[in-house]
């Protein structure tokens, strides 16, 4: 009997705790997303911002509780501009326009915790229908083509990365999943505000090159986000209506090299299968002329095959 007590006391008093701990972490979590502005760079008040972002990627269960306070509090395109800003200075430093040899410790920690911490906070915002409303689909656009641009062009830095076990989190990954969200659940409506974009952009473009440049130091399941985002593109009515303002030639070549770099090992899984719409027995390409390409499909996904 004392024991059945002892038992129920200590349970009921993790409980309590429990309660008390997810209490604690969503007042900070609300106070923390409240406090997300448009700083300047690197001044006192973005790196706290940073430090704040880089405690709520250390927390997995911050993750959907962090969003929907963004959602909520309005602070969605506050981060994508923060996002923007951030690229632009690590573009320049990476280019040797800024100082990137004379950054100390806490600079670089900063960061750090700015890119993973903001990464983490909008990994899933576009699988959700009210952030898509809101969203400046322009810049977010501008933002991922650029990231996969830059990466398809420095495939030695995402490998450096790779190679330092530093690439988790990093936007090369992260930037994955905003397309692939953007584009996954996208209504009539919706394709008529996103896809003009991306075809402008050339964001399939060089989403491809970045894939076919880094598949192996970005891993296999960053590959699939980054395939199934193509898929869904793909399979839209704009892709299909403005097939070649989306794949020009070298593009096609691209496309062809996938499937041989990653995506017939990935189609082994009936899942992925089924997204990519990959089917080995009609390697057709909707073109009719044997050049290498990709088939469109009504309805969402791909059918990701390939003839040479």
């Amino acid at each position: 009997m004392m024991a059945r007590r002892l038992h129920a006391y200590h349970s009921k008093n993790g409980e309590d705790s429990m309660e008390a701990l997810s209490a604690k972490l969503s007042a900070d979590l609300r106070g923390n997303i409240r406090a997300l502005g448009a700083f300047p760079l690197l001044s006192d008040e973005w790196c706290k911002m940073a430090t704040a972002l880089g405690r709520i990627a250390e927390i997995s269960e911050a993750e959907e509780m962090a969003l929907r306070y963004v959602l909520e509090d309005g602070k969605l395109n506050v981060c994508l501009r923060n996002l923007s800003e951030w690229r632009k200075f690590h573009r320049n430093r990476r280019d040797g326009g800024g100082q990137a040899g004379e950054d100390g410790p806490l600079v670089l920690e900063s960061l750090n915790s700015f890119e993973k911490g903001m990464g983490t906070v909008l990994r899933n915002a576009w699988t959700h229908v009210e952030a898509l409303q809101t969203t400046d689909i322009p810049l977010l656009v501008e933002y991922v083509t650029g990231v996969y641009r830059d990466a398809a062009d420095n495939p030695d830095a995402v490998e450096d990365m790779s190679l330092r076990g530093d690439l988790a989190g990093r936007q090369e990954i992260v930037c994955l999943s905003y397309l692939r969200g953007l584009v996954s659940r996208l209504s009539d409506h919706e394709e008529g505000r996103v896809m003009p974009h991306l075809r402008g952009a050339g964001t399939v473009s060089c989403l491809a090159a970045m894939l076919h440049a880094n598949h192996r130091h970005l891993g296999m399941e960053a590959a699939a986000v980054g395939a199934e985002a193509l898929a869904f593109v793909c399979g839209t009515e704009d892709f299909i209506t403005y097939r070649e303002e989306y794949i020009d030639e070298a593009t096609r070549v691209t496309f062809a090299s996938l499937k041989e770099d990653f995506v017939e090992k990935l189609c082994e899984d009936s899942q992925e299968r089924k997204i990519l719409r990959f089917d080995p027995p009609s390697l057709s390409l909707g073109r009719g002329d044997g050049a290498p390409g990709v088939a469109g499909s009504a309805g969402g996904g791909v059918l990701f095959a390939v003839s040479f």
